[in-house]
């Protein structure tokens, strides 16, 4: 009983210390992924672009092995330009939601913009991963 109530007093002990440690700019969450993004220094705008295009090796991967349903059906032609700049967008368009992590606003972006349900439509895989 002793072991469990000092164990819960480092746990509310800790919250403070973990309160302060808050960045806004985590690109964990789509607030600080977009902080990140709409930053204009180069070292921002590479993090940007790498940490997107990481989320979308993440999804084709889930997608090549049947972790998720088909999401993304972009085009072959689709760049990681035109990704980041869907995703961005999606990010500002939808405020109410940007307080969840990246990697799900991510897979909405994609799904809304590149439907599977359209007609002709097919997930974009690379077999690669």
């Amino acid at each position: 009983m002793m072991k469990r109530l000092l164990t819960l007093a480092a746990l509310v002990a800790s919250a403070p210390a973990y309160a302060q440690d808050f960045d806004p700019r985590d690109p964990v969450t789509g607030n600080g992924l977009l902080a990140i993004c709409s930053l204009d220094d180069p070292v921002s705008r590479t993090a940007c672009g790498l940490y997107i295009r990481g989320l979308d090796h993440m999804l084709n991967t889930l997608q090549v092995h049947g972790q998720v349903r088909e999401i993304d059906c972009s085009p072959d032609s689709s760049t990681s330009n035109q990704k980041r700049d869907v995703f961005i967008g999606y990010l500002k368009a939808n405020p109410q939601t940007r307080h969840l992590g990246s990697p799900l606003l991510f897979m909405r972006a994609m799904a809304e913009a590149f439907s599977c349900s359209m007609p002709q439509a097919r997930p974009r895989v690379d077999k690669r991963f």
